[in-house]
């Protein structure tokens, strides 16, 4: 006769096989979906994709998608773009730090996948309040205070005078928009070149170089 401390330690045994049973089963349609996801951006871009094409070519019923993801915005969102992003370096100087940063920026803004991706999920986005703020809180706030921080750092070292102004803001504005706008709009492609101006740009509204 099994003790009562014995079977609730088999009713516990049992549930926590059953979740991670479903994480595992989730984590596999989550590589499933991601993997076509990918490769439908890659042949036909984010405007001609659609939920039911994505479905169909990975073999995951729709119901499955739709319960966790009402737009194909959102899914490209979680999927491709979410937790995509590199760690920001800190080089030890204020140039560094800076061109590290443009650096990033543009290499992620000019990457085939961004640009079958960003002009199609940024129309998107805009049109949904939801998604605007989700994109602000995974990218636009940690970059804001990491620009802060290079400002600080900056300050420390004696690298910026004490009387200098910045409006972070204004400085993601131009890490965000200048990219976008040569390689989206203009059709720039040596990242390089673009890294270069895009750092330039950055360290003489601080008052540098």
């Amino acid at each position: 006769i099994q003790s009562r401390a014995e079977v609730s330690g088999m009713v516990k045994d049992a549930a926590d096989n059953t979740v991670d049973g479903r994480r595992s089963r989730r984590a596999k349609t989550d590589d499933k979906l991601a993997a076509t996801v990918r490769e439908q951006l890659n042949d036909i871009g984010f405007s001609a994709m659609t939920i039911e094409g994505v479905c169909a070519a990975s073999g995951v019923a729709k119901t499955t998608v739709y319960r966790r993801w009402k737009s194909k915005a959102e899914m490209v969102f979680e999927l491709v773009l979410h937790g995509a992003e590199d760690e920001f370096p800190d080089t030890g100087s204020l140039a560094g730090d800076v061109r590290a940063l443009a650096e990033m920026t543009v290499n992620f803004t000019a990457s085939d996948m961004s640009q079958k991706v960003l002009p199609g999920f940024l129309d998107a986005v805009a049109a949904d309040p939801e998604m605007r703020q989700r994109l602000r809180d995974a990218f636009v706030t940690p970059t804001t205070e990491h620009i802060a921080a290079i400002i600080d750092r900056a300050s420390a070292r004696g690298e910026l005078t004490p009387d200098t102004v910045v409006d972070v803001a204004v400085l993601h504005a131009a890490l965000l928009g200048i990219p976008y706008a040569s390689v989206h709009m203009l059709g720039e492609t040596d990242t390089e070149v673009l890294t270069n101006q895009l750092a330039e740009h950055m360290l003489r509204s601080l008052g540098v170089g």
